[in-house]
């Protein structure tokens, strides 16, 4: 409050206080918004309130259709709210565009008492927080094994985000848009028996999923064994897994795994590929057939 003493026509004191123009920080575009000021004390009763706007370049624009605010744009609302000895001025508009940065003053006038107290408000600041659309897969891939997404943004303002804005978000269920895919497992390739002392290769087909990532097992169960046993790179065993490689629909990915038995000696075992992809709850496996 800032208060003053103001000379009557008669020689006596008109002691009063007014306030700031108080209100929002920021102002969403399209949203009412509503600034107020308040004088206290024996400011005489017949007094008018006048809201004007500032523009940049410290001319004010008179055009309006409200008779207590010649000076405010069209469109504003004034009221007046009184309480014993203060009275409040409420402007009530909704801003635009052309609003942001504007000062708005409020003046409160008596002409008989020669009376004129103008408060002017900071800058009005605008915005309006973008309309953001759902995350959308496009259609071509390029790279190919790489997938762009996008969101599309429309009705922001100003078009730099500043500091304290609320982020918007979305998210996107990769499930739920059709880019997971499990994995289709072929049975073990493996030939039609072993001979003694000679290497063989068994080797099972990984096709159809998305993403390319893979986790591959190779594990061995001997003859009248319950429990399978993983197999690593020995002077026994070899396993080969292809790098995973775009197939031709450009929407999933294939690759192959190849487990090397370098000195088979052991009959009525079977080995087992195990597949695990981010799709699956529990890993798929494939079972060779005993010699």
């Amino acid at each position: 409050m800032i208060a003053r003493a103001a000379a009557g026509s008669k020689g006596w004191a008109v002691s009063y206080s007014i306030s700031e123009v108080a209100g929002p920080e920021r102002c969403l575009l399209g949203q009412e918004v509503t600034l107020h000021c308040s004088r206290e004390e024996t400011f005489p009763e017949d007094v008018t309130i006048k809201w004007e706007w500032i523009h940049s370049e410290e001319r004010t624009v008179p055009e309006s259709n409200q008779p207590q605010s010649p000076s405010a744009p069209r469109g504003c609302r004034v009221t007046e709210e009184r309480a014993e000895t203060c009275l409040t001025s409420f402007l009530t508009f909704t801003p635009t565009v052309q609003d942001d940065g504007v000062r708005v003053q409020c003046c409160f006038v008596h002409e008989a008492k020669r009376i004129r107290e103008e408060r002017v408000s900071p800058e009005i600041r605008v915005r309006a927080r973008p309309q953001v659309s759902e995350i959308q897969v496009l259609p071509e891939w390029d790279p190919r094994d790489k997938v762009p997404f996008a969101v599309q943004l429309h009705n922001f303002y100003p078009r730099e985000h500043g500091p304290g804005e609320p982020p918007s978000e979305r998210e996107l269920s990769l499930r739920a848009a059709g880019l997971l895919r499990p994995p289709d497992v072929s049975e073990i390739s493996q030939p039609e028996s072993m001979a003694m002392g000679k290497g063989v290769t068994l080797s099972c087909r990984i096709v159809g999923h998305f993403p390319g990532e893979l986790s591959v097992t190779w594990l061995r169960r001997g003859k009248g064994e319950a429990t399978a046993v993983i197999l690593r790179d020995s002077a026994e065993y070899r396993m080969e897994y292809d790098r995973a490689v775009l197939a031709l629909d450009g929407k999933s990915f294939q690759q192959e795994t190849r487990l090397i038995l370098l000195m088979p000696k052991d009959q009525g075992a079977q080995y087992i590929c195990r597949v695990g992809h981010l799709t699956l709850e529990t890993p798929i496996e494939r079972t060779s057939s005993k010699w």
